[in-house]
C-alpha cells in the first residue's frame, strides 16, 4: 500500500512540475498578460489525462518502398559529357556576377545562424518577461529589414529595377512601359 501511495505522489509531483513548466513557457512566449500578484491569470491550464498503462503501438510499415536504380557508369559519363559540352563554350569569367555559381555553404554557416537565432530567442524571452516583447519584436523587424537591404553603392554597370535610377532612364528587359501598354491596347496619339 505504501509503494502505491509513493508512486501516486511521485506521479502527481511530476504532473505538477510539468504543468508549472508549461505554464511558465506559455507565459513567456504568448502575448497574454503575465500573472501578477493579486491578479487573475489570463489563461486556463488544461491537464491531459494520462494513461498509467500506455498501450503498445503497432509498428507502421510503408505501403510501398521507393526503389532507386543506381546509375551505371556509362549513364553517369553521358550525363557529365552533356553537361560539360553545353557549358564548355562559356567561361565563368564571361558570365555576369549574378550567374556565376556560388560555392556550397559549410555547416559552420548554418550553425552560426542557428546561434544568432537562439540568441535572438533568448533576448525575446527576456523582453517578454520585462513586458517589452512587442517593442522588441518591432525593433527586430526593423533591424532585419535594414540588414537585408543593400546599403552600399551599386557596382559599376549594374542597373536598377527602377528606370529613374539608371543612366539615360533605361528600363530593364521585361519592364512594361506606358508606351508599350498604349500600343498594345490600341491608343493612338496624333
Amino acid at each position: 500500500m505504501d509503494a502505491k501511495l509513493a508512486s501516486y505522489r511521485s506521479t502527481k509531483r511530476r504532473q505538477a512540475l510539468l504543468n508549472s513548466f508549461k505554464d511558465r513557457l506559455y507565459n513567456m512566449v504568448s502575448f497574454q498578460q503575465v500573472k501578477v500578484d493579486g491578479e487573475k491569470s489570463t489563461h486556463v491550464i488544461v491537464e491531459a489525462d494520462v494513461d498509467p498503462h500506455p498501450k503498445k503501438q503497432d509498428k507502421i510499415t510503408p505501403v510501398h518502398k521507393p526503389q532507386h536504380k543506381p546509375r551505371t557508369l556509362s549513364e553517369t559519363e553521358s550525363i557529365l559529357s552533356i553537361a560539360s559540352s553545353s557549358s564548355a563554350d562559356q567561361h565563368p569569367e564571361d558570365l555576369p556576377a549574378s550567374t556565376t555559381p556560388k560555392p556550397p555553404r559549410s555547416y559552420l554557416y548554418y550553425v552560426t545562424y542557428l546561434v544568432y537565432f537562439l540568441f535572438w530567442v533568448t533576448l525575446y524571452a527576456i523582453a517578454i518577461e520585462l513586458r517589452f516583447g512587442v517593442v522588441f519584436l518591432m525593433l527586430s523587424a526593423l533591424v532585419a529589414i535594414y540588414v537585408n537591404t543593400r546599403t552600399g553603392p551599386k557596382a559599376a554597370g549594374e542597373v536598377s529595377a527602377y528606370s529613374v535610377f539608371n543612366e539615360d532612364f533605361k528600363a530593364i528587359d521585361g519592364t512594361l512601359k506606358a508606351e508599350q501598354f498604349e500600343r498594345e491596347i490600341g491608343i493612338r496619339h496624333h
